[in-house]
């Protein structure tokens, strides 16, 4: 029911045209039932215009039928287009811990599978709404032809609906065990298109995953799935054979239960004949609804995961550039690691941010320094203390527009096949050139705003991300460990030419890295232990590096330290 509410919901007004059209198509053929009834009835005298009428009603019956389906067929495609978007809307407006709790692999399955499931489920809906539409119109007609008759006929119905419901509920429930091990099934298959270099290096790792992992949860998928259409295609037999027993029943059992004469027997017998067909298709269609009520069920409880962060929308791309400081006070977040049943602590932070500098963020692995990014960067709001800019604190109100001052190349980011939201007046030519700049222009090239590819190795797909995110042309710049897949030459360009680069133009960058090598490009390095800072050094004077063994106490800065 809550599916069909749903459907309800998404149709809007575009529900009731349809639905009118499927029940005149629904009145017209038991009206063409009605006239075959009335034609054997007058057998052999002359019925021209019984023919006429017969010609005339089945053209409505066609007519009607066709508008029904091209009007339910428009409506069950634009409510899975609006299913879709819905879905992409709720997940983009999803808080970034929300999401990575869900993890990619049940994203994947709903978006992927349970989406699908659905759209099936709506194309078939056409097909529900003017079977039932013919199927009420017959009862109403069995009642017309005898009201008494229509009560054992309903009783028997009954019974047959009831004896069939009961093994359903038990195949809805083996669906939705089938729908739990495809989100595993879906782990593995991310697991098995990530890790092939691994598994085809190593045979017994190999082996093990197939037979242990995939093999045995597909099985388990198998069984679960096959369990539940076993179910419904017994139950569809038992369907069929009560139809062959409700005909029994009216030619045998009920003339002697009380007085029925031919043509309210006939009648009768027409009906239940001419049901077989639509009854026959709403049985074949109940797995297809079974499996939407757990792919629905899926859709709803990742609405109810996803709470809405509830931030304003921004009509700009790009922010004002007149931030004079971008401070953090006492703020501290929580979250769960996966493999660690305790919780992780960023925090209390105090540090502050000004334009046109360079600061190195570095520490052990683990320390916290790509969450403590995340905070910064408002991808995962401070649960206490505040971020401001200029002394104006961040809230849910400002928080998108915030977020719009930084461009960041995470470690794990992912690299768009378009230059979209960048803007129209991006030169093309500029761009490829510094594509050929970065030794890439003879593999990706940009057109239309488009990438020709991104079929790159690690350390180009990196030096591409670099360049796209330089062209956003924001006033904060996070670099997660972007150095630690690049070779030397580029090692050295990034920390030599491109940050520089950066700060001549009043921007500033956060670097997360591990060269110390190249400390000395640094204005500022923030050290980073078990999620709290343990040092912020300054360098004012000289081209020495900063020397990050004095500690300074958490929320101010130390000494100046130079060469």
């Amino acid at each position: 029911m809550r599916l069909l509410a749903f459907l309800i919901r998404a149709s809007g007004w575009s529900l009731l045209p349809s639905s009118v059209a499927g029940i005149l198509s629904g009145v017209g053929t038991v009206a063409v039932i009605a006239l075959i009834r009335a034609g054997l009835a007058d057998f052999g005298r002359d019925s021209t215009a019984l023919a006429w009428r017969y010609v005339f009603i089945c053209g409505a019956v066609l007519v009607s039928g066709v508008i029904s389906q091209l009007l339910l067929v428009r409506f069950s495609q634009r409510a899975i287009l609006g299913l879709r978007l819905d879905l992409g809307r709720q997940i983009l407006a999803a808080p970034l811990s929300d999401i990575e709790t869900i993890g990619p692999a049940r994203l994947t399955a709903l978006l992927a599978d349970d989406v699908n499931v659905l759209a099936n489920c709506l194309m078939v809906l056409p097909g529900l709404f003017i079977n039932l539409a013919i199927i009420v119109t017959c009862f109403a007609y069995m009642w017309w032809l005898s009201g008494a008759t229509f009560f054992y006929v309903v009783t028997f119905m009954v019974f047959g609906i009831v004896s069939y419901q009961l093994p359903s509920v038990y195949a809805w429930k083996q669906f939705g065990k089938a729908r739990l091990q495809q989100d595993i099934l879906f782990v593995h298959f991310r697991g098995l298109t990530e890790g092939v270099k691994d598994l085809k290096l190593h045979t017994s790792k190999r082996d093990a995953f197939l037979k242990r992992s995939l093999e045995a949860t597909a099985a388990k998928y198998r069984e679960r799935s096959v369990a539940g259409l076993n179910i419904y295609s017994i139950a569809s037999s038992w369907g069929q054979l009560l139809f062959f027993l409700l005909i029994a029943f009216l030619l045998f059992l009920l003339p002697r239960l009380r007085n029925m004469n031919y043509e309210v027997v006939s009648g009768y017998v027409l009906v239940a004949l001419y049901l077989m067909a639509p009854l026959g298709t709403l049985l074949a269609m109940l797995p297809v609804f079974g499996r939407a009520s757990v792919a629905f069920a899926n859709v709803e409880k990742l609405g109810l995961s996803l709470r809405p962060e509830r931030t304003k929308a921004v009509v700009t791309r790009k922010t004002n550039g007149a931030w004079r400081e971008i401070k953090l006070e006492n703020v501290s977040h929580t979250y769960y690691r996966e493999g660690e049943e305790a919780p992780f602590r960023i925090g209390p932070v105090n540090l502050s941010f000004v334009p046109g500098e360079i600061v190195f963020l570095i520490g052990g692995n683990g320390s916290g320094k790509t969450t403590f990014a995340k905070v910064l960067t408002s991808l995962y709001p401070p649960e206490s203390g505040r971020i401001s800019v200029n002394g104006e604190p961040v809230t849910n109100d400002n928080r998108e527009t915030y977020r719009n001052h930084f461009a960041a190349v995470f470690s794990d980011s992912y690299l768009f096949d378009n230059l979209n939201g960048i803007g129209l007046d991006v030169d093309e030519e500029t761009v490829n050139r510094y594509l050929k700049e970065f030794s890439i222009g003879n593999k990706v090239h940009v057109r239309n705003g488009a990438l020709s590819t991104i079929a790159l190795s690690q350390g180009q797909r990196k030096r591409l991300a670099l360049l796209i995110s330089c062209l956003e042309d924001r006033e904060f710049y996070i670099f997660d460990e972007w150095a630690a897949d690049q070779d030397p030459v580029f090692k050295k360009v990034f920390y030599t030419e491109v940050l520089p680069e950066l700060k001549s133009r009043g921007k500033t960058a956060l670097v997360i890295t591990h060269d110390e090598r190249y400390f000395e490009v640094a204005d500022r390095l923030i050290k980073m232990e078990f999620g709290q800072i343990r040092s912020d050094l300054y360098r004012s004077t000289g081209p020495g590096p900063v020397v990050p063994s004095v500690p300074g106490s958490n929320g101010t800065h130390s000494s100046t330290m130079t060469a």
